[in-house]
C-alpha cells in the first residue's frame, strides 16, 4: 500500500519516488500512479538480494497504454525498450545475481528476468486487458521460477 509513502510497509526498507510518480486512489487506500515511461518507486537493493528459489510477485494494475510484445524466450535481450514496467527487473550488481520484473499494458503482460548480459521474457501473455465496464483493477500474480502466471480482475468485495 502506498498511503503517502514509498517505504516498505512490511519490512524496514526505505523507498523513494522518482520521475514524477504520484499517488492516486487505489483498490484499498492509496496507490502509486505511474506514467509507464519514467516513473518508479525504488527500495534499497541490499534488502532484496537474499531471496532464493521460489517467490511470488503480485500487484494490482490499471493499464492505460500498451507495452511492446516480445517473444517468450530464455535468452537474449528483449526487455530493453518500449516496456511499461510495474516491477523493473533490476539485474543486481555482479556475481550472478538476477532480477525479475513485470511489464503490464493494455495488450498483455510480460515477465522478464535480467542478468548481466540478458533480459528475456520468460512468460508472455499477449491478450487485451480491457478496462471497459470494470470498476476494479487487474490482479497480476507471478510465481518464480515456476512462471505460473495468472492475469485476472478482481470484482467488488
Amino acid at each position: 500500500m502506498a498511503e503517502g509513502s514509498a517505504g516498505d510497509n512490511v519490512g524496514s526498507l526505505p523507498g523513494g519516488l522518482y520521475g514524477g510518480t504520484s499517488f492516486a486512489p487505489g483498490k484499498v487506500g492509496q496507490a502509486f500512479s505511474f506514467d509507464g515511461a519514467h516513473d518508479c518507486v525504488t527500495n534499497a537493493m541490499f534488502g532484496l538480494t537474499n531471496i532464493l528459489d521460489s517467490y511470488t510477485m503480485e500487484l494490482w494494475a490499471w493499464p492505460t497504454a500498451g507495452r511492446a510484445s516480445t517473444p517468450e524466450n530464455t535468452s537474449g535481450i528483449y526487455g530493453d525498450g518500449n516496456q511499461r514496467y510495474a516491477i523493473f527487473p533490476y539485474p543486481g550488481p555482479t556475481g550472478g545475481i538476477v532480477g525479475s520484473g513485470i511489464s503490464v499494458g493494455t495488450n498483455g503482460v510480460s515477465v522478464f528476468e535480467a542478468g548481466n548480459a540478458y533480459m528475456p521474457a520468460l512468460l508472455v501473455f499477449d491478450a487485451p486487458i480491457t478496462l471497459a465496464g470494470r470498476t476494479s483493477p487487474w490482479c497480476i500474480r507471478t510465481a518464480v521460477p515456476a512462471c505460473t502466471s495468472t492475469a485476472s480482475w478482481s470484482g467488488p468485495g
